[in-house]
């Protein structure tokens, strides 16, 4: 794990076929502190105790098919609160791994944030024209929109839109979105309230 730089490796039978997993707090659990803190004291450890990795990994982990959608596999990390799935196909032949950090840069890299810019909020009625109308205002002042999310039912017929824009200039932002009379909204004190929403549930 330390090599590779990964936090969770899957267990395999002789066929390759998926048995288990096992994570990086699989192993700290299973071992004292003293051992774990560098490779000489780890393997000193390793070789002493001889603690098979059967004994600590999770038995029939959640895992996917390679024909998931990025959607099943952000639904399913949400669902189950597991840090990685194993990919399987219809053999039970491992051939890949997620975890939710992949998933993470995943959505950075299709968001498009990992690009200067900012993230503004604005609340309108669920109209496609609108949309339009607030897509052509950033056009006409060469502002790119990197990427834009929908939230229906945001309020009583009115829904969210989350836009990232590939400017630092949020003040012309803003006021492009407020001159079209529309409430603009903050992306993180929406996130947050999400966040402990979900927590308190």
């Amino acid at each position: 794990m330390r090599e590779k730089k990964v936090r969770h490796l899957p267990v395999v039978d002789e066929h390759k076929r998926l048995i288990g997993i096992v994570s990086d707090r699989d192993i700290r659990t299973a071992i004292p502190r003293e051992a774990y803190e560098n490779r000489e004291s780890l393997e000193a450890y390793a070789s002493s105790e001889a603690i098979k990795i059967t004994e600590i990994m999770t038995k029939d982990p959640y895992c996917i098919s390679a024909t998931y959608t990025l959607q099943d596999a952000l639904l399913l990390f949400k669902k189950t609160k597991v840090g990685a799935f194993p990919i399987v196909d219809q053999d039970q032949t491992v051939v890949g791994i997620i975890s939710d950090r992949d998933l993470l840069h995943g959505f950075i890299d299709l968001l498009g944030v990992g690009s200067p810019g900012c993230f503004i909020g604005v609340v309108i009625p669920p109209s496609p024209r609108i949309v339009s109308r607030i897509v052509s205002a950033f056009a006409e002042k060469e502002i790119v929109i990197a990427s834009m999310l929908a939230i229906k039912d945001w309020k009583e017929e009115k829904q969210a839109l989350f836009l990232y824009l590939l400017t630092q200039d949020i003040r012309q932002s803003r006021h492009l979105v407020t001159a079209m009379n529309f409430e603009l909204i903050d992306p993180m004190q929406w996130f947050f309230y999400q966040h402990t929403a979900d927590e308190t549930l």
